[in-house]
């Protein structure tokens, strides 16, 4: 059954009160009045579940290559040829819809999507659950205050708390101070997804303390195109990278001329791998992406911003490499589940080791091998 929007049955059961709570700890407008007491009983699926079920009708209708990429994944677990998820995921505030990658994780193995409830078996299977806290949501006493869940830890994810870990882990900087620095930099909104970052000339009188200013990282590929890798982390292990071109003058916008896969060890060197992994300790990431460009004047990388909440594949990608990626995800996610319900807190720690250049993190037949050194 393909996953409408994140949930499986089209109602929850839960408590009028918590229900009211958690859309309010969560900044989403509440569905319902909170009645009196708090006795349970079945309320509809929330409004915004509503419109992501809808518009997955709309996308599997209208859209041919995610279409395909539905009934691809859905006949692979049909086929029983995909690992079978022997855990539900309990998500907090919300849980995915068909935009972002765990949806369809769970809908090639199996697994249930829930929003996190303190107490019995929420999904109703009688199965183990693993909970992820999204990066960048308000926390509130109704998330998962375990220290088994993952993203527990990660609660800053602005552009001004990525740039200090950065330093302080790879030991050279990616921000600058604009009122010093002599050349060009990035001038962008401390918060995530603005897609606002403009290039500058530097010095300039006074920082706008909204924005944050970074160093301005050549990672041109050609004349015409930049490019930009999108690292998958899960536990500590990336299953491959994706690789993301888009044109030079909309190099900030989330808009990309064509992605490709690329085995880890092809793009990324152990050494590099490993400060990755220090990195998301530091910082907390669990369970997410970050985006990362690479120099071609000094042939260092730089992580510009880690994303908590995975969508993608991003667009536009072969519908061969979007099943590859999916099932290298989902593999690896099921190796972290496996790790989490052993209850090993440190995800990140305990790791696999990196992968040397040309050796795992492959996902599958044609992925595309790039050198790590950016081509000129």
């Amino acid at each position: 059954m393909i996953p409408t929007g994140g949930i499986g049955p089209a109602r929850l059961v839960a408590c009028r009160a918590h229900e009211h709570d958690r859309d309010r700890e969560a900044g989403l407008p509440a569905t319902h009045s909170p009645g009196r007491g708090s006795q349970c009983r079945t309320f509809p699926v929330p409004d915004k579940a509503m419109q992501a079920r809808r518009s997955l009708s709309r996308e599997i209708v209208k859209n041919g290559p995610f279409r395909s990429l539905v009934l691809r994944l859905a006949a692979t677990r049909l086929l029983g040829r995909a690992q079978r998820a022997p855990f539900d995921l309990e998500c907090f505030p919300t849980i995915p819809n068909h935009k972002e990658i765990m949806w369809k994780v769970a809908l090639l193995t199996g697994m249930g999507l829930a929003v996190h409830a303190a107490g019995p078996d929420r999904a109703g299977t009688g199965r183990p659950r693993v909970s992820v806290i999204w990066g960048g949501v308000r926390r509130g006493p109704r998330a998962p205050a375990s220290h088994l869940a993952l993203n527990q830890r990660l609660r800053d994810t602005s552009k001004s708390q990525v740039g200090k870990v950065f330093a302080e882990t790879f030991g050279y900087a990616l921000a600058v101070d604009p009122t010093t620095h002599a050349g060009d930099c990035v001038a962008k909104s401390d918060g995530n997804a603005a897609h606002d970052g403009r290039v500058i000339r530097c010095p300039i009188a006074v920082a706008d303390p909204q924005l944050s200013y970074q160093r301005l990282v050549d990672n041109r590929s050609g004349d015409d195109s930049v490019l930009d890798f999108r690292v998958p982390v899960l536990g500590g292990e990336i299953p491959f990278v994706y690789l993301k071109y888009r044109p030079v003058d909309g190099r900030f916008l989330n808009v990309n001329q064509r992605v490709t896969l690329a085995r880890t060890g092809d793009v990324l060197s152990v050494a590099e791998q490993q400060a990755i992994g220090a990195f998301c300790r530091a910082i907390g990431l669990d369970l997410g992406e970050l985006d990362v460009l690479r120099d071609r004047g000094d042939g260092r990388i730089y992580i510009v911003d880690v994303n908590g909440r995975p969508f993608g594949p991003p667009k536009p990608i072969a519908t061969g490499d979007a099943v590859r990626a999916v099932r290298a995800y989902a593999a690896a996610f099921l190796r972290l589940g496996e790790r989490v319900l052993a209850g090993q807190a440190a995800f990140a720690t305990a790791a696999p080791p990196a992968r040397p250049d040309g050796q795992g993190g492959d996902p599958g037949r044609g992925a595309t091998a790039r050198s790590r050194r950016q081509p000129g």
